[in-house]
């Protein structure tokens, strides 16, 4: 089953999480989550530059 998750879920799953492997996936995914945002951001206010 797959769930979608908020950053702040995420934020939350990976304080409580115990085993290394998942708490590093979990933090992999929030960064990809942030970059992403990040990129929106930048086209919404056309500040990203070509081949970024």
């Amino acid at each position: 089953m797959l769930k979608h998750f908020t950053e702040e879920e995420l934020e939350e799953r990976g304080r409580k999480e115990k085993d290394p492997t998942i708490k590093e996936r979990l933090l992999a995914i929030l960064h990809e989550m942030i970059k992403s945002c990040e990129g929106v951001a930048l086209d919404l206010f056309g500040e990203r530059k070509q081949g970024y």
